[in-house]
Formats: structure tokens, sequence, C-alpha cells
């Protein structure tokens, strides 16, 4: 399996194509070896946090409430409050973070050219996504051509960009499956996700013993605390011009709690990605609808006629999140 396997469903595509972990990465000499977890953390209470059960405007500790210059009409808080009641009704995740927590876990390459307390926010795909935003935007857009090539791709750049520029002006959308001129990826979502405290990222390089080959590619893996691995991370949105020096790091969710755990889990998804079973991990309270694995699992040139028959209307929409032993394939 490699990360442009065109047989990858979707959403693990864009996670692997995008945000190639560090394990990864090492091998070209692009990665340096700080694990994402040894970044500095002043608290472990889940800071700044956001879920669709949480209030879209709920306040996130140490986020300033001052403007900051060039912003005079809207203050940090306000600008994540703002972006959450969005998207969240969309089936979206808002996490904050700070660029300096991003880049000091990256390596050069990767770093974003914006000043360490620039305030950013991960969006995470949440499994009501696809019936909440996606399947309404299919059904909206039609069978234009744009549309027709990446689908999915095209209602990410839609929603979270329009939300993005509505929120603050001067927004700056990195999407997962974006590229660069170098071919590398924009921003690695995995490491963002992780240092925000949204979701937990395991890697090879934890574990007290290493089972495999050091030259052998080890992909990492996140994990949600309430979904497991059934969500997807989508964008990295910064808010340039705006700083939040004060916003405290939360740890990441510790959720698997053996070396055992985190070996099964990096050999599911690196070996036996397609059956899906590394996204039970956790315990998760929610999945995929049966609509949603089925397009994921199809590839994707081979999805045109399941977003057709979603443009005519002729799938049923069964509300989105289904609970843990509902609907499972």
């Amino acid at each position: 399996m490699t990360s442009t396997d065109p047989q990858l469903p979707g959403d693990i595509v864009e996670i692997q194509t995008v945000a190639m972990t560090p394990d990864k990465r090492a091998s070209d000499g692009t990665e340096t070896s700080t694990s994402p977890g040894s970044a500095r953390s002043t608290s472990s209470s889940g800071i700044g946090s956001s879920s669709p059960s949480s209030p879209a405007n709920a306040p996130s500790p140490g986020v300033s409430s001052a403007p900051s210059p060039g912003v005079p009409s809207a203050s940090p808080l306000a600008l994540v409050g703002a972006l959450r009641a969005e998207l969240e009704p969309l089936g979206f995740e808002c996490h904050p973070l700070l660029i300096g927590w991003y880049n000091e876990q990256v390596s050069p390459g990767f770093r974003l050219p914006h000043p360490p307390d620039t305030l950013a926010v991960v969006v995470i795909s949440t499994p009501d996504m696809f019936e909440r935003c996606f399947i309404p935007h299919v059904r909206r857009v039609g069978q234009e051509p744009a549309s027709r090539r990446d689908p999915l791709d095209t209602c990410m750049r839609h929603v979270i960009g329009q939300a993005a520029r509505h929120v603050h002006e001067s927004a700056r959308v990195l999407h997962d499956f974006e590229l660069g001129p170098t071919r590398r990826p924009r921003v690695l979502v995995q490491t963002a996700g992780h240092v925000s405290g949204a979701v937990r990222l395991y890697r090879r390089g934890e574990l007290k013993e290493n089972p495999w080959p050091e030259k052998g590619a080890m992909m990492g893996v996140c994990l949600h605390p309430k979904f497991g691995g059934w969500f997807a991370l989508r964008a990295v949105v910064v808010l340039e011009g705006v700083e939040a020096p004060d916003l405290q790091q939360p740890q990441p969710p510790e959720i698997l709690t053996t070396d055992q755990q985190k070996r099964e889990v990096l050999e599911q998804f690196n070996w036996h990605w397609r059956d899906g079973r590394y996204r039970e991990f956790g315990s998760p309270q929610h999945r995929y609808s049966a609509l949603q694995q089925e397009y994921f699992l199809t590839p994707p040139g081979e999805r045109q006629p399941i977003v057709e028959r979603i443009a005519r209307g002729e799938l049923p929409c069964d509300g989105g999140v289904e609970a843990l032993g509902e609907g499972k394939n």
C-alpha cells in the first residue's frame, strides 16, 4: 500500500497523501525526530475543544479577548466562536492552535510562514458531515463539471473557504488534499490535529520496542476521543494577523493505553485499512452511515454513479451519525 494508491478510500487518501506521518517522512530526511506528544503543554483540560454537542460559541479559555492589530472589530475568542457557529451545524469540529505549536513539530520544509502566536483552527469532519454537508452540496450543485471531477474536494473548498472568509477576510485555508509547488503537502493535518489536542497521533516511534524493520514505512494514525477512526482532518484555517499568545495548549487525548493496542492500530491502518478495523479502536461512540461507508470504500474513479444518484435524490439520507452497533457493514 502506498500513499498514492488510487484504491484507498477517500478519507484515507486525503490523510495519507497529504498528512504523511513523521515515520513516513523520516525515510527521506524531511521530518524531525521530535514527537508531537512532546510539544510544550500547559493544560490537559482540552482547552478550546470543540464538538457538535458543545455550544457553537463556547469560549476557548486562554484565547485573548483583546483585538489584534489589523483586526479591530473582532477578538480571537469571537473569531473561533464564529467559525464554530458556521461549521458545527454542518458536521464539523473546530479546534484552535497556534502556528508555533505546529512549527515546533515539523521540519523546516513544512513550517508555515507566520508568527508563532498566530491563531489557526484545525477543521475535522465528523460522521455527520456526509449527510449534513456533502449530500446537500451535491444536490445543490447538481452535475456541474467541476463537482463531477472531485465532488468532495469541491465541497470542502466551498464550505470551509466560505465560512473562513465570512469570519475573517484575511483567513487562509490550507486543505488536506493540497500540494505545494514541490509536491509536498501544504500542511500536515495529522500534526496540526495532534498539537491542537483534538486527536491523538500514534506512531511507531513511541513504542517501547519497534517490532518492524527500521527501513519499512509505517504511517502514523490519528484517533478521535469520540469517533475513534470515523472522522477526517480536513483543513487548517490560518487567521492571518490574529495573535493569541495566552492560548493554553492542551494535551492530546490518551485513547490507547498499552503498547499492544498501539501496535495493533498501526498494523491495522497500514496493512488492513480496507476492512476499516482500525477505525474501531478507542470504542467510538458514532461511525459513518452505510451510504458514507459505501462512498469511501468505492475507488474514486468509480464514485460518479453514486454521486449522480445522490444528485437526483435517489439515495436516502439516514440522518448522519449512527449509534455504535447500527448499520455496520
